[in-house]
């Protein structure tokens, strides 16, 4: 199931170092440029970002987002993606693009799609990785989290779009099942 490590690896290196980009919400806090290191955003961790490490992000990666989430009990591959789609949309946002993808294989409806890995959802995920390849389900969320992409409000410009939609289609190279 799930390996964290593996994960982290995958999210810190789509995510890179610094930056300190004004135009992304995430660079800001109190009205002041702080930046983003290793996807850990100024915005919502009072941290020293310039002089953050990767063991502190890996400390928060496991605290507020692995363990708060269903991606220890998934295949690892699967685990990995649903893992970086909640480092750069939030577990709310990246949970229902997990409902979505199950609905999408399931039927509409079967699931209600609120952003939480409910019982319901949980049931419906391993029944779905138990007739399905887990790179099947991997290429609906990717398509489910590429729509997301595009029908969300956006702030960025167009290169930024295509970057994150590349960064969504990209799957992890991972020796697991």
């Amino acid at each position: 199931m799930g390996n964290f490590d593996k994960a982290v690896e995958f999210v810190i290196q789509n995510e890179g170092g610094f930056q300190k980009n004004p135009d992304d919400s995430g660079n800001w806090r109190n009205g002041e440029l702080i930046g983003t290191k290793y996807g850990i955003a100024a915005k919502y961790h009072d941290v020293d970002i310039e002089n953050f490490t990767i063991e502190q992000a890996k400390e928060i990666y496991k605290r507020e987002y692995w363990d708060e989430s269903y991606c220890k009990h998934l295949p690892d591959k699967l685990a990995t993606v649903y893992f970086d789609a909640i480092v750069n949309m939030g577990l709310q946002r990246a949970s229902k693009i997990l409902q979505l993808s199950c609905n999408q294989i399931v039927g509409d409806g079967y699931l209600v799609v609120d952003g939480i890995v409910g019982p319901h959802t949980q049931e419906t995920l391993d029944m779905l990785l138990q007739w399905s390849p887990t790179d099947s389900f991997i290429n609906v969320f990717i398509i489910e989290r590429i729509r997301d992409y595009i029908n969300h409000k956006w702030y960025g410009t167009r290169d930024e779009l295509l970057s994150f939609i590349r960064r969504s289609i990209k799957k992890p190279k991972l020796n697991c099942a």
